[in-house]
């Protein structure tokens, strides 16, 4: 490798509406341009979900845009939120230290279930288990 040259790979881009630009990195998604008064189309959100380098981040984003939640209450779902009989996630706490259920959509549940799978160390309690929360 030449002096000057990085040994990081460039991360994937993608335009969005507006030549608005996500990029998406090993560790974490970089949001370069946000979607300030507007909506991203299926499409667009399809193709942020599909860029996704790892499935940590696919199912998490997944997550975030099937059950509409925030941020901070979908790193803090527990397993025991998800409720498959009554096809809902508890969202304990969210807005205003408030609990809601939201909607737990088939094709969400089977991606959940398709991930958790796949995992080779099962978490025991936090669903999205992260550095502070294993």
């Amino acid at each position: 490798m030449s002096p000057g040259t990085s040994a990081l790979k460039p991360r994937p881009e993608i335009k969005v509406g507006g030549g608005n630009r996500l990029a998406l990195s090993g560790r974490a998604l970089y949001v370069l341009a946000f979607f300030k008064g507007m909506t991203p189309s299926q499409d667009e959100v399809a193709r942020l979900i599909d860029a996704a380098e790892f499935p940590f981040h696919r199912i998490l984003l997944m997550t975030l845009y099937a059950t509409g939640a925030r941020r901070a209450e979908v790193a803090h779902l527990k397993i025991r939120d998800i409720d498959s009989q009554r096809m809902v996630i508890h969202i304990l706490g969210g807005k205003g230290r408030k609990d809601r259920d939201v909607m737990l959509s088939p094709k969400l549940l089977n991606a959940l279930r398709v991930y958790w799978q796949k995992l080779r160390r099962k978490p025991t309690d936090w669903l999205f288990p992260g550095v502070q929360n294993t």
